[in-house]
């Protein structure tokens, strides 16, 4: 009997290569990623699932988005 470990979303702020490259790892740990970016074209929104578009000058963009992970990271 397997049974498959459920681990806590992960939230990542900017969407750069760095949160790219992370989502991709994440992918293979069957880590689910909660993006915020500023648009759809940055690198990591283009192969995101769960993607909030916001401004990171926005607090209460930030706090919603934060409210749905269980830790979160900034790619600068």
């Amino acid at each position: 009997m397997t049974s498959q470990t459920h681990f806590p979303t992960v939230g990542i702020i900017g969407a750069g290569q760095m949160a790219r490259m992370l989502i991709e790892a994440a992918s293979r740990l069957n880590i689910d990623i909660k993006l915020f970016s500023k648009d759809l074209a940055e690198s990591a929104a283009l192969i995101a699932n769960n993607i909030v578009i916001g401004s990171v000058e926005n607090y209460a963009e930030l706090t919603s988005f934060a409210a749905g992970t269980k830790v979160v990271t900034f790619d600068a």
